[in-house]
């Protein structure tokens, strides 16, 4: 439940944010596979049905499972939540990305 609600606030932020062509990334391929479609929603059905009027929005999002050890931005991020305060941060170019960022 907990990697729906990231997925759910992640594209919320991006939406914003001003992207209008998205490659959402997660290394859980449960919700991978929920969110398109390709696996019946066990839990959550809410939750779900909210990240799929985001998608329904007008954008280019795509939604794939990669490895862990291929989410290394996530994993940085998510290291350095507990060493730092997250409130009001965005960055055009997360940390461990080697500068990579976000296009508007």
């Amino acid at each position: 439940m907990c990697e729906l609600w990231a997925a759910y606030e992640a594209l919320k932020h991006v939406w914003n944010f001003g992207c209008l062509l998205v490659d959402f990334e997660t290394d859980n391929s449960t919700v991978a596979d929920m969110l398109n479609g390709k696996k019946d929603v066990m839990c959550g059905h809410n939750l779900v049905n909210r990240i799929k009027e985001l998608m329904e929005r007008d954008w280019d999002l795509s939604i794939r499972y990669v490895l862990r050890v291929t989410n290394m931005v996530a994993d940085k991020m998510a290291s350095l939540a507990f060493d730092w305060s997250f409130s009001g941060k965005t960055w055009l170019c997360p940390p461990g990305s080697g500068g990579f960022g976000f296009r508007r």
